[in-house]
């Protein structure tokens, strides 16, 4: 015969015999280890998600995954990028108690390729793709973006403070005709314009070469008259901006 709980319960609470007997037992349960236990496992929470809140370093960071969501990650009440957020928490649950500030520049700090001035030397990052325009160091946790997928980076008050780094589709084979350049030149910006056009130019005298179809040489030509006419407006703006070309 099936046991209705709700009536059971109710008999339960009637029964004071049965609910002293009850409380006797969950008392001999709560130890003084079992309340230290329960002090030390709420102060954690409360320290992780106080901290969390304000972007200061963990003084318990394997517990993060325990008592907070990527949301809860912000500094001093502002907002963060959810991409931002999911890997400072991946960083805090594999132990690392760095605070938000570690992945952000100065507020004086220019972005760079391809790690500001924070990190090193650019081939001491191993760089991965995680989020369309974000990038990763699996290696010292770093996060950038890239100014061309992102070409308003600029009007984000956290996303300025962020390290640049191109992405896997813009370090590749690509057209200027899919990339805009964003309100903002940085030199970072112009070494990417430069490299492109180099490339899309090598391309089509190596078709040349190697006799390749006219349908191919044509549209190989077009791609470097759009990269051409994206390097020229980069170099004429830098010049008006004042933006240092470096090698560009």
């Amino acid at each position: 015969m099936a046991i209705n709980r709700a009536d059971q319960c109710r008999a339960w609470n009637a029964d004071h015999q049965h609910q002293r007997l009850a409380g006797q037992a969950r008392a001999k349960q709560f130890t003084s280890e079992h309340q230290s236990h329960a002090a030390l496992a709420g102060y954690r929470a409360f320290s992780l998600r106080f901290r969390a809140g304000n972007g200061g370093p963990q003084l318990f960071p394997r517990d993060a995954a325990k008592y907070l969501s990527p949301a809860d990650i912000r500094l001093f009440g502002q907002s963060l990028p959810p991409p931002l957020q999911a890997v400072i928490l991946a960083a805090w649950t594999s132990g690392k108690p760095w605070g938000v500030e570690y992945w952000l520049l100065p507020p004086a700090v220019e972005p760079s390729l391809p790690d500001g001035t924070l990190f090193g030397a650019p081939d001491a990052h191993e760089w991965s793709d995680f989020a369309p325009g974000w990038r990763l160091c699996e290696g010292c946790w770093l996060v950038a973006v890239c100014p061309l997928c992102q070409p308003d980076w600029w009007a984000d008050r956290v996303i300025a403070r962020l390290s640049h780094a191109l992405c896997g589709a813009m370090e590749g084979r690509c057209t200027m005709a899919s990339i805009r350049l964003p309100p903002v030149l940085t030199p970072a910006v112009l070494r990417a314009v430069t490299a492109n056009v180099r490339r899309i130019f090598d391309e089509w005298g190596a078709a040349e070469r190697r006799h390749a179809s006219s349908a191919d040489l044509t549209a190989l030509q077009t791609a470097y008259d759009q990269a051409n006419a994206a390097y020229r407006e980069a170099r004429d703006r830098a010049a008006r901006e004042g933006v240092p070309l470096d090698d560009a």
